[in-house]
């Protein structure tokens, strides 16, 4: 395991900024480490306010973070390893770093693997997540504004019961395509992926999705920068969009744009 890895492991790059301040100034107390079929991390990390947090950590023998746990509100609530649990994996790396006998099994892993065994890690955590019987999936609700110049666009609102105005297309786009964790608001952090959508919404996240992609490459008089909220439809769009929508109620906008 490397610094790289463990800033990889952290909730954002935040988190990890702060599980290196908490580590060099000696807030991991009462630190052990057991070696059997995986490596198990157990200590106390002093946090603000002078709260103390038992984190334990579970870690392969070939360096890949298997579990870990703390008491924090933001373990609870955030993707990914809390600034309790950073700490405690740095105190870890330079433990080993400076005493490698203690461990022989330790395998020497690429960059390339260690990429591989952090995104099969979290897509499993997040699928686990997803599949818990509370989860709430989102809508992506559509709206239809006809312009000035009578060109038909979409711009979209998405959550729950209160959704969030969807700021950014580009930003939806690359954040589906990557499967990425991005939050919207105070009451909407998403975890972009088409089962996080209700069976009705992933119609038309896909034709978004697909939209977007016919626009960027095959119709160059539109482009987007990165706040952009309306997609345009071009002819054949629009009939998908129809179809879509047959029997079912859309809000209209004329000359909203």
């Amino acid at each position: 395991m490397n610094i790289k890895q463990i800033k990889l492991y952290a909730s954002n790059n935040r988190t990890f900024e702060r599980g290196l301040d908490y580590y060099e100034a000696n807030h991991v107390q009462n630190y052990h480490m057991h070696v059997g079929e995986t490596i198990s991390l157990t200590a106390d990390v002093v946090g603000s306010l002078n709260n103390i947090y038992k984190v334990k950590v579970e870690i392969s023998l070939n360096q890949v973070l298997l579990n870990f746990d703390c008491q924090c509100l933001a373990h609870e609530t955030y993707r990914g390893c809390c600034k309790h649990v950073i700490a405690v994996l740095l105190k870890y790396y330079y433990d080993i770093g400076h005493k490698p006998s203690l461990i022989t099994q330790i395998q020497t892993i690429t960059d390339d693997e260690a990429r591989s065994m952090i995104k099969e890690y979290t897509t499993r955590n997040i699928d686990l997540a997803l599949n818990e019987t509370n989860y709430q999936k989102v809508r992506l609700i559509p709206r239809m504004i006809i312009s000035s110049s009578q060109d038909i666009m979409l711009s979209f609102l998405i959550g729950h019961v209160r959704p969030y105005v969807l700021r950014s297309i580009t930003d939806f786009y690359y954040f589906m395509k990557e499967k990425r964790i991005a939050s919207y608001g105070k009451n909407l952090t998403l975890y972009h992926d088409l089962t996080s959508f209700t069976d009705d919404s992933q119609e038309i996240v896909k034709f978004l999705l697909d939209t977007y992609i016919d626009i960027q490459f095959y119709d160059r008089k539109f482009s987007y920068p990165r706040e952009f909220r309306y997609l345009t439809l071009s002819p054949r769009s629009i009939d998908r969009f129809y179809e879509l929508f047959i029997n079912k109620t859309l809000t209209l906008e004329e000359n909203a744009y």
